[in-house]
């Protein structure tokens, strides 16, 4: 119904029920010889042809063009619209970039559909894995697995929406249309995006260490040998380990285990708040029925633009962790000062202040309290 009506639209804005012009008409016979020339190189593109063949014949019948040799004038202008409308979605659909297909808005019961994917993915059921593509139909007992470069954005009945980072695997252990929604993270990044529960709805996420649950919230959730834990964006996710008393952490903080094994409750740097917000913009699904097509390039066009600002922030963070603590505080623009100690050490940084016993100075990895007694000299540096 969907392409009916665009190709409807598009007929529409170009008037293509007037007989067309021979400079008009041979312009789009050029354009049909093009995009069959990307189909024929394409070896999964004819089934989708054959789509389009049908999409477009509806849709020309409507206007009275029957494509016909009984009528030579109304063949001349059906046939090269048709081939090329025909050619072209195929060639669209076939050829788009990662993230410009959407899903149908209609998620069955029960059970999670894929709106977005993008690189190798894969549903394994009954043993069987297959293709993970955009629609598919995830249920409960399922695995899906993410391999490098990959990304899926997962609806879930009854709960929201699901980004699965790359070389991610788990399982819906049960998706409940009343909203009672249990994950097994095997290993990998989850971000969960959901929309506010009721006391008799839940959502949890499972791992070999630990189980966070929520209702209606924003996070991530990580399993791997490296790290394990969760980064709150909005709202609040409690996590229990083993005996540990369980721990809450809301927007802004997260949770990680420390070398002992127990989990602790600590603040997000920026750059982790700026990924989770890059995370956030991904896994936000648009209704996009009944937008016409510059409303949908809006859209669109806020998302990059909202992208292409978080990745040069990131990229700016990034660049900010890898300087020494001494070029951080250079950066922010403070003063630097270094202090000689009566014993013979130095110590750098920028002072905060100072009283008649104690002078604080950032270091850049702490502030150090020193006694003014104990200070010989201080001498600004360049």
């Amino acid at each position: 119904m969907t392409e009916t009506k665009t190709l409807l639209r598009f007929m529409e804005k170009y008037r293509f029920t007037e007989e067309l012009s021979p400079e008009l008409r041979n312009r789009i016979l050029s354009s049909k010889k093009k995009a069959f020339k990307n189909i024929i190189k394409t070896g999964n593109s004819i089934p989708v042809f054959f789509m389009f063949f049908r999409k477009v014949s509806q849709v020309l019948k409507k206007w009275g063009l029957n494509v016909s040799i009984s009528n030579s004038k109304k063949l001349a202008i059906a046939l090269p619209l048709f081939l090329l409308l025909a050619g072209a979605g195929t060639f669209f659909l076939v050829n788009r970039e990662p993230g410009t297909s959407t899903a149908s808005s209609e998620i069955q019961p029960n059970s999670a559909k894929i709106a977005f994917v993008v690189g190798s993915a894969e549903i394994i059921r009954g043993g069987k894995s297959e293709a993970a593509a955009v629609n598919s139909v995830i249920k409960s007992g399922e695995t899906v697995r993410t391999s490098t470069g990959a990304m899926i954005v997962l609806q879930v009945s009854g709960s929201g929406n699901i980004k699965v980072h790359e070389n991610t695997e788990f399982v819906f252990e049960s998706i409940d249309e009343s909203g009672k929604t249990s994950i097994d993270l095997k290993n990998g990044s989850l971000y969960s995006k959901l929309k506010k529960l009721s006391k008799d709805q839940s959502y949890e996420i499972k791992t070999m260490t630990f189980t966070a649950a929520v209702r209606g919230t924003e996070f991530l959730s990580t399993s791997s040998e490296k790290d394990s834990g969760i980064k709150v964006l909005d709202g609040k996710v409690s996590l229990s380990a083993g005996e540990s008393v369980e721990n809450i952490a809301d927007a802004g903080n997260g949770i990680k285990f420390n070398k002992s094994g127990k989990p602790e409750v600590y603040s997000l740097s920026k750059k982790e708040t700026l990924l989770l917000e890059k995370d956030s913009i991904q896994t936000t699904l648009d209704d996009i029925e009944g937008k016409s097509e510059e409303e949908l390039k809006l859209i669109q066009q806020a998302k990059l633009d909202k992208t292409a600002e978080l990745d040069k922030k990131i990229e700016e963070e990034t660049a900010f962790e890898k300087m020494s603590p001494l070029q951080k505080l250079r950066a922010l623009g403070k003063p630097l000062t270094m202090i000689n100690m009566r014993d013979g050490s130095q110590i750098a940084g920028s002072v905060q202040k100072s009283d008649d016993k104690f002078l604080y100075l950032d270091t850049g990895d702490g502030i150090a309290k020193l006694p003014v007694e104990e200070i010989l000299r201080r001498t600004p540096m360049k």
